[in-house]
Order: structure tokens, then C-alpha cells, then sequence
């Protein structure tokens, strides 16, 4: 309704979704967060929401680029420190693959067995991680302290 210009109320948008407005103003939120430019009146309240710009870029995706995406996805793992985003990001692909025409609901992922081996759990290390992707897109130089657990004193690379 929202991308077709409209600008019903949450109370409009509860009775035709046949739901409570409490869920209408968390999908609002997640639709936020999601980067949907949605704003409510001159105080920021969602009560009649609206879309700031008037067309969204309809974005589509290939069945095909739907499973690579997909097998990149399962070949990934849980090491990254964004697992909880790229979980998010696979149920978001999912549903796209099946909402695809002729779509018979299994993916090329589906055929394929994830399995990962001595996996580590980097979300500890996510402002590190950051860090070391900033100055890897800004093509800066990063200094390394590491040190082996047979050595007593870091090695600076």
C-alpha cells in the first residue's frame, strides 16, 4: 500500500491485514530496518505512515542467482561475525526463491550438504574484523602484533 502511494493509518492497515496494530507498527519498524525510507508525521509517530520516496527500485533477482546466492550462503557457515544478519539475509532469499514462478520450492541449495570443519566463532573479534575491512576498502596499510603460543614475545608484521 505504502509503495502504491497510499497513506492509510495504522488503524486502516490493522483492519485490512486483519491484525493488531501493535504488529502493524513492529512490521513498520522491521520495514525501517530493513531501509525502507518510511517516516510518520512531524513528530517521527508512525500513525500514518508514508514511504519518503515515492518509488522503490524493484530489484529481482534470477532463479539462478537465487540458488548462487544461496550456496554462497551454506558454504559460509556460522564463523562470521555477522551470522545473526546473514541468517536474516537467507530466510529473506528463501522466500524470494519461492515466490519465483515455476519455482518448485527446493533451491540448488538445498541439494548441496554444508559442512564445515574446526569453524570459529569470530563475533568477539567483530570491531577488530571492521576495523581490518575499513583499511582493506580505503587500500590503507594495517600492522599485525601476533603471537604463537610456543613464543614469549608478539612478532610484529
Amino acid at each position: 500500500m505504502l509503495a502504491q502511494g497510499g497513506r492509510p493509518t495504522v488503524h486502516e492497515l490493522a483492519a485490512s491485514f486483519r491484525t493488531r496494530r501493535e504488529t502493524i507498527y513492529r512490521d513498520l519498524r522491521a520495514l525501517q530496518d530493513a531501509g525502507y525510507p518510511i517516516m510518520g508525521d512531524e513528530r517521527g509517530r508512525l500513525s500514518r505512515p508514508q514511504l519518503m520516496s515515492p518509488s522503490i527500485p524493484d530489484i529481482r533477482f534470477s532463479p539462478g542467482e537465487l540458488d548462487a546466492l544461496l550456496v554462497a550462503v551454506a558454504g559460509v557457515g556460522s564463523a562470521l561475525p555477522t551470522v545473526d544478519a546473514l541468517a536474516s539475509a537467507t530466510l529473506k532469499l528463501r522466500a524470494l526463491r519461492e515466490s519465483e514462478p515455476g519455482s518448485s520450492g527446493s533451491s540448488l541449495s538445498e541439494m548441496f550438504d554444508s559442512w564445515a570443519c574446526g569453524t570459529k566463532d569470530y563475533r568477539t573479534h567483530e570491531d577488530r574484523i571492521a576495523l581490518v575491512i575499513e583499511a582493506i576498502l580505503r587500500k590503507q596499510r594495517c600492522g599485525v602484533e601476533y603471537q604463537a603460543p610456543s613464543r614469549s614475545e608478539p612478532q610484529s608484521i
